[in-house]
């Protein structure tokens, strides 16, 4: 598959395989992130910031199955990284920072 072509002669491409590739880049980005933090605390504080920035993103794009796919693959990949701090705790606060930003951006305290 050529990432850089919005087709091949298959009619497949870009396109047709939009949230395998942004699946596998947040994966990647999620994984690199967590292994350059050095304590628990700081990785529980960070995946809590993107579970903020996920509520955001999701809220805006309500029902659509492929958005939380990609969102799933940060939180998955941030976790096969960790080193430090406990994956249970992690999904906690990704899951807590998505359900805050979700019912803020909800209910318009913020726009």
């Amino acid at each position: 598959m050529n990432l850089f072509k919005l087709y091949n002669k298959k009619g497949e491409g870009f396109l047709d395989n939009w949230v395998e590739i942004f699946f596998l880049i947040l994966l990647i980005i999620g994984f690199v992130i967590s292994v350059s933090i050095g304590s628990a605390f700081f990785s529980y504080v960070v995946i809590f910031l993107f579970g903020l920035m996920a509520g955001r993103f999701l809220q805006l794009r309500k029902n659509m199955v492929p958005f939380y796919l990609v969102v799933l693959g940060l939180l998955v990949g941030y976790i096969l990284g960790s080193r430090y701090g406990n994956w249970k705790i992690i999904i906690f606060c990704f899951l807590l920072g998505t359900a805050i930003s979700w019912y803020a951006h909800e209910k318009e305290y913020l726009r």
